[in-house]
């Protein structure tokens, strides 16, 4: 498994948003929420940067969070 950093963005009259950021990849849930931890006030900064207003809709809310996500191996 591998645990990947999300941010679930809300926007005005209740429309909401996954985003997975996937080039954020952790080898456990720990790993992922120390990074977020420690890289907050970047990972907000770039976060409103690119989707405080999406299509018209301006951001309410948001919540990041780690997810974790099944690995299918390759078989040798």
């Amino acid at each position: 498994m591998i645990w990947v950093l999300t941010v679930m963005m809300w926007y005005e009259g209740d429309q909401y948003r996954n985003t997975y950021l996937e080039d954020m990849q952790f080898i456990s849930e720990d790993a992922c929420q120390q990074h977020l931890f420690d890289n907050k006030v970047l990972l907000v900064d770039s976060l409103l940067l690119k989707f405080r207003n999406v299509d018209g809709m301006n951001m309410q809310s948001f919540e990041y969070f780690c997810e974790g996500k099944p690995v299918q191996l390759d078989r040798v």
